[in-house]
């Protein structure tokens, strides 16, 4: 697959935010169509953020009816026991009553503020523990084909090793997602598009021959909060929900314990997950299992590099006043 430019990654971090039925407007318009179809590529491409259970069967092969079930504990199949909980900081206690008292939780970027408190918590705890140094990263550039369709999108919270620019997905074991305080977090949309991250970053990891290919994630509106895991099997295990207002020292705990399990999934020191320079941002793979061939492409980390992003403007500016 050829080489993303900065343009068409910008691009299509933006447009994966839409929805189906937005993009099948804008396709309506010939140029809007022309321009679409030359960022996002075919027809044939669905933003994992507006992606169904059957976009994910076709692409990835994983039937996710059993996960997706919501009547009464169906779907539920995890239990995190060996959770540990511990006394949040006066730091964290500190900045989330701020937090409540200064933010209306109304929106997904609101969302993302109280989250961020809970990672730095849990990171901060999480240090005392251990040398070893994890990151956060956000919206890593994730593609997947097979059968005639691609699964493209940006994901919130990626966890891993790393400096910027040199992380891929491979080192990535946990992942993150933020919504809006009205959305339904169990939701067949929510989940098919967690699971879909998930499931890919799994077979990356899987094909670049970790020992632990399992990957942990989560899905939070901030008043409700869901635990996530892809097995070293392929598996996929769901937790029940947990409410904030009752339940936050469990967050915290649950929080905790996928952080350091996904740590230790990927430890840095060992040769199966040790950073490789590659100077491509963008790196594909041809990934089999059983009788599908999936084409997954996991791009490094997006950098702010402002000159370069000027200069091509000015280039491109150069180019229309010839």
């Amino acid at each position: 697959m050829a080489r993303l430019t900065k343009l068409q990654i910008k691009m299509r971090k933006t447009l994966a935010k839409a929805s189906s039925k937005q993009l099948k407007t804008w396709k309506k318009d010939a140029i809007l169509r022309e321009v679409l179809d030359t960022l996002l590529g075919d027809e044939n491409t669905v933003a994992i953020s507006s992606v169904t259970k059957k976009d994910v069967a076709d692409v990835l092969g994983v039937d996710l009816t059993a996960r997706l079930a919501t009547a009464d504990d169906e779907g539920i199949n995890w239990n995190i026991t060996e959770a540990v909980k511990f006394d949040a900081s006066p730091a964290f206690m500190s900045h989330y009553q701020d937090l409540k008292k200064f933010y209306h939780a109304d929106s997904e970027p609101m969302t993302r503020a109280y989250l961020d408190a809970y990672l730095l918590e849990v990171l901060r705890n999480l240090a005392e523990d251990t040398a070893q140094s994890l990151k956060v990263f956000g919206e890593i550039a994730v593609a997947c084909t097979a059968n005639g369709k691609t699964l493209n999108g940006f994901g919130d919270w990626f966890l891993g090793y790393g400096e910027k620019g040199d992380s891929l997905l491979k080192n990535v074991s946990l992942l993150g997602e933020a919504k809006e305080i009205s959305v339904d977090i169990s939701s067949e949309q929510a989940l098919c598009q967690v699971f879909s991250y998930m499931l890919i970053v799994h077979r990356i990891r899987k094909e670049e021959g970790k020992a632990h290919a399992r990957v942990y994630g989560f899905i939070t509106n901030r008043r409700r909060w869901l635990f996530l895991m892809v097995d070293d099997n392929g598996d996929l295990k769901k937790t029940q929900e947990f409410a904030e207002a009752v339940q936050q020292d469990t967050i915290l705990a649950n929080l905790r314990f996928i952080f350091s399990s996904a740590q230790q999934s990927s430890p840095s020191t060992t040769p199966s997950s040790s950073l490789e320079s590659l100077t491509p941002p963008t790196q594909s793979e041809s990934l089999e299992y059983g009788n599908m061939e999936i084409a997954c492409v996991h791009n490094s980390l997006a950098t702010d590099d402002t000159e370069d992003e000027e200069g091509e403007e000015s280039e491109e500016e150069e180019e229309e006043e010839k």
